[in-house]
């Protein structure tokens, strides 16, 4: 993904990522494919280092509403949390203010 993201370079303006497996479009929030008993292919540090790399700025848009399917409805926020952290996660490292 990392060499991807650097083809690309400054023509990637908007991204719409999920977590999956490689076999099915799970719409999983990112690093929880494992969790939900998949093997997670997703390689996030490579993402966010080619995203840094071209110095990214443009939106990042999770598709993760498979995330809610086994969430009981009590929990909903804090799975909402969980993608907000994440989001933030992903910019500080993208932006520079983290290391990856």
């Amino acid at each position: 993904i990392y060499h991807d993201i650097l083809d690309l370079g400054h023509r990637l303006t908007v991204l719409h990522i999920h977590d999956n497996d490689a076999q099915n479009d799970l719409h999983l929030a990112p690093y929880t494919c494992k969790s939900a008993g998949h093997n997670n292919i997703t390689h996030w540090n490579g993402l966010m280092r080619g995203l840094r790399q071209i110095g990214y700025r443009g939106t990042i848009n999770f598709e993760t509403f498979a995330s809610f399917i086994n969430t009981p409805i009590e929990a909903a926020p804090a799975m909402l949390s969980y993608i907000g952290i994440i989001g933030k996660y992903f910019r500080d490292k993208i932006s520079g203010e983290e290391e990856i």
